[in-house]
């Protein structure tokens, strides 16, 4: 008796559809890059967004927001959106205390950070690997546009936990050496080595200096349900009320 012939799927059309994370590994460098934006606050502060949009065919819009380290983590976490709205984007723009800048600034901000970050043996965070597909390749290719990195010509770690310390500062002392980097830990940090060479701060000190974007970022690790209309001081004292400060 012949054997029967196994029955061939198909897909309606042809099509392949593809999960989130495929189309963008393999579909959105294809897309056109839209507006960019970067912080204002990387002098003073040393932190702050970078947003990278692609525009679609069809109207709607997928960002890549990544948080940057300017003095010494580099990119300390990252995120997407796929298909939003204009006002969507917007929306967020607004919340994140950034302005318009041209792709090469923010190509530039994101791996020159990350390249000065290298340097102390500080890698990118995880979720990096699948962001970067919304930047292009970082070659001869994109212009070169030089940013000031480090503060006052040295890596400067802020941490904000005693596991971002234990987790940072020993990298910095293997790759550069006790001397040719700054660090602040927070007030009652257990690593008490150097104590000398620490400028201590306080939480309270961070609230008054943190912008709103810092302290919403912060606000989603510390799960803290945080009103994103309420202006910088009223986000602060919610922070003073949660309890998180002391």
């Amino acid at each position: 008796m012949a054997k029967k012939k196994a029955k061939k799927h198909s897909t309606t059309g042809g099509q392949q559809f593809l999960s989130d994370e495929q189309f963008v590994r393999q579909r959105i460098r294809t897309l056109q890059i839209g507006t960019c934006y970067a912080s204002d606050d990387f002098s003073e502060y040393g932190e702050g967004y970078v947003i990278v949009s692609r525009r679609h065919t069809g109207g709607r819009v997928s960002f890549a927001a990544f948080l940057v380290d300017s003095w010494c983590i580099g990119v300390k976490n990252s995120f997407y959106r796929l298909r939003m709205e204009d006002y969507e984007l917007e929306e967020f723009v607004d919340q994140t205390d950034v302005t318009e800048c041209s792709y090469e600034e923010a190509h530039n901000w994101i791996y020159g950070a990350i390249d000065f970050a290298e340097e102390a043996g500080i890698k990118p965070d995880k979720s990096f690997a699948l962001t970067r597909f919304f930047l292009e390749e970082d070659t001869d290719d994109v212009p070169l546009i030089e940013h000031e990195f480090g503060k006052d010509g040295k890596h400067c770690l802020v941490t904000h936990s005693n596991l971002e310390t234990s987790r940072y500062l020993p990298l910095l002392r293997k790759n550069l050496g006790e001397g040719n980097f700054d660090y602040l830990l927070p007030a009652g940090s257990d690593n008490k080595e150097n104590d000398d060479d620490v400028e201590g701060y306080t939480m309270e000190d961070l609230l008054k200096k943190a912008n709103k974007s810092t302290l919403l970022f912060f606000a989603q690790q510390l799960y803290l349900d945080i009103d994103l209309d309420l202006s910088d001081e009223e986000v602060r004292q919610q922070y003073r009320n949660s309890g998180k400060c002391a």
